[in-house]
């Protein structure tokens, strides 16, 4: 076998594509490792209206870090994307129920990201695969191209066509005259209400003033409670007084039948009472004088003093 020699060019030559080859893999290796390819990740999926500008391989971040990639977009249905994410699992502690991405463009000029937000401590985090609810941010890009902004101008045209029709018909003399009248009775109307406000103001001021309202209050509250005190008893008694009602109501009415009875006759003795009072009053001054006469003589006394000492005895 024939050995090929090399001369002295060649070997350097050589020896410099093996050297160039070998920082290339180191370069190539450093670079996939900064960019986690070979880290461990966590999937997630969440949905949009719209694919626009997201693709495979668009970043997630969380605050502006690299947190991960989309791994695969699929239509689903009208105005329903199912984007699938991978989040490295140094990241994954933060992707909790609450969380939420939405789909911004962190500069004017320069492609879509999905940002990832933090969800609040404490809350159950997103299980491997689960679904992140997402929210529609507005794209400045988006609002000015022919896909939203035409539809938006066809709005706007509509609108200030039906405004049009409105001032026309606000500007017809049936209309215009009623409003016109209505519009002069505004004023006055709020002037009324200024004046009823002022003088409610004023009533509460007073009230508040003097404490009136208070007292008032507390009173009610005494009445409330004193009623609270007696309202057992009332129901605890209910039913017997319900069954005595019929009989003192009977009762009432027999009296008030008698009474009427007796009406003509007390009619007839009432100018005669006057009089009948009168002697009766004279006679129980005669009766007195009498007594006090008696007292005077000497067997009265005596006999007066006996019943008295007789009876304290007893």
């Amino acid at each position: 076998m024939m050995k090929q020699d090399f001369n002295k060019y060649e070997r350097i030559a050589g020896l410099f594509v093996l050297v160039a080859s070998i920082g290339l893999m180191a370069l190539t290796t450093a670079v996939i490792v900064k960019k986690g390819w070979f880290a461990s990740k966590t999937s997630y999926h969440t949905f949009l209206q719209t694919a626009g500008g997201i693709h495979v391989g668009t970043n997630v971040n969380i605050f502006g870090l690299q947190a991960g990639w989309v791994e695969d977009v699929e239509l689903v249905s009208a105005g329903k994307v199912k984007v699938t994410f991978e989040v490295l699992d140094k990241y994954k502690s933060y992707v909790t129920e609450d969380s939420h991405v939405q789909v911004i463009r962190p500069f004017v000029v320069g492609e879509k990201v999905i940002e990832l937000s933090i969800g609040k401590e404490g809350q159950a985090l997103v299980d491997a695969g689960g679904y992140v609810d997402s929210i529609i941010g507005i794209d400045v890009v988006d609002l000015l191209s022919g896909r939203l902004l035409g539809p938006l101008m066809d709005t706007l045209s509509a609108i200030a066509s039906d405004m049009q029709i409105f001032t026309h018909a606000l500007n017809e003399r049936d209309v215009k005259t009623p409003l016109t009248k209505l519009l002069k009775q505004v004023e006055p109307f709020i002037n009324n209400m200024n004046n009823m406000s002022r003088e409610v103001a004023t009533m509460t001021g007073a009230l508040n003033e003097k404490q009136l309202l208070v007292k008032n209050l507390q009173t009610l509250q005494t009445v409330a409670e004193q009623l609270n005190t007696v309202m057992p008893a009332l129901v605890e008694h209910a039913p017997e007084v319900a069954q005595r009602m019929p009989v003192l109501i009977s009762n009432m009415t027999e009296m008030s039948s008698e009474i009427h009875k007796l009406t003509p006759a007390m009619a007839e003795l009432a100018p005669q009472v006057p009089r009948a009072t009168q002697r009766a009053i004279e006679a129980v001054e005669e009766a007195v004088v009498t007594m006090k006469a008696l007292q005077k003589s000497f067997l009265l006394k005596g006999k007066v003093k006996a019943v008295r000492e007789e009876m304290q005895g007893q």
